[in-house]
Formats: C-alpha cells, structure tokens, sequence
C-alpha cells in the first residue's frame, strides 16, 4: 500500500497496527474504573488516528 508520501507499507503492517490500537482502547475502560489517567492515553491514540488517517489517503 503506498500512502501519502509515496511510500510502500505493507497492508499486515497496518493491521498489526490497527489492532494495537483497539487493544489499547479496550484497555481504557479499566483504566477509568480504577480511578487511573485514562484520558491521555486516549488522546493519545486519537491523535494515532488521526495521523494514519492522514497517510492513508482515500483507504
């Protein structure tokens, strides 16, 4: 998959990564629970997203 500065990444990199991702989500509810930070992280992995959206253009 090429992305925005035409470099090629393999579909099973993004994937891993994306699954990372949602791992971490899953994550935040405990973090919440226990009384934990769990805001930074969040924004954490919604400026992640907002980055990849960004590379992967039109995907």
């Amino acid at each position: 998959m090429i992305i925005k500065y035409n470099i090629d990444i393999s579909e099973s990199a993004i994937q891993s990564n994306l699954k990372r991702i949602i791992n971490q989500v899953y994550k935040l509810l405990p973090m919440r629970e226990e009384g934990s930070d769990w805001q930074k992280p969040l924004e954490t992995l919604m400026e992640e997203l907002k980055g990849m959206s960004k590379l992967l253009i039109g995907q």
